[in-house]
């Protein structure tokens, strides 16, 4: 394992046993071997929906998480120059879908987060992932299911391609705003929403190689 999944993989304990109770113990990880050999995720269905210059197809649906209520929805299909790659400590690869939301992966195969933000606003987010009985990837505080296929980058496993097996929730909070108390002395709610990833999905997500977003 080099240094960068190392360091991925400690944030990821970190963040899973400090989150929840319900776990005391590290998960399993895949060793170096397993995850050479694409032993994470390898029956990534050949025949996915991808369109010829595009790197994937991503059905999608953001709702108001106080209210339920759809706030935004679509059908993406990326390309690679779609991608920006933020090659620093938690390696992160983020794609726009609309409205002022994005979708992100942080991490290696081994432990890695998907990400929803806003590009008009601070915010937090974080869905963690491990590997899963079945060889797929489930995650850590529920149960979506993801299929992934890794690939070797100047000697460092990076995710790949990403096939969506069940809808994946991933929660969107405001941060680093003050909210004012309502006429009645109540706080408002927090600014929150919930993009959902819909089952089928599929990205094969670029790397970045001597500088330059690349195709996988």
């Amino acid at each position: 394992m080099t240094s960068k999944e190392s360091v991925i993989a400690c944030l990821f304990l970190v963040v899973v046993c400090g989150c929840t109770g319900r776990q005391q113990e590290p998960p399993p990880l895949a060793n170096a071997q397993e995850q050479k050999a694409g032993g994470i995720g390898v029956q990534v269905d050949k025949e996915a929906p991808v369109q010829e210059g595009t790197i994937g197809t991503l059905s999608w649906e953001v709702t108001d998480a106080n209210t339920g209520e759809s706030v935004a929805k679509g059908e993406s299909h990326p390309a690679v120059a779609d991608v920006k790659i933020d090659s620093g400590d938690r390696y992160t690869k983020m794609i726009a879908l609309g409205s002022h939301f994005s979708l992100a992966v942080a991490g290696v195969p081994a432990a890695f987060a998907l990400k929803g933000s806003r590009d008009d606003m601070d915010t937090t987010s974080w869905d963690w992932f491990q590997p899963g009985e079945d060889g797929k990837m489930k995650e850590a505080q529920g149960d979506g299911r993801i299929e992934i296929e890794s690939v070797d980058i100047d000697g460092s496993d990076e995710v790949g391609r990403m096939k969506f097996l069940t809808d994946i929730s991933i929660d969107v909070e405001q941060v680093n705003v003050v909210r004012k108390k309502e006429a009645d002395g109540t706080m408002p709610p927090k600014n929150k929403w919930r993009i959902v990833i819909h089952k089928g999905s599929v990205i094969v997500w670029p790397s970045l190689v001597q500088g330059r977003v690349t195709e996988n």
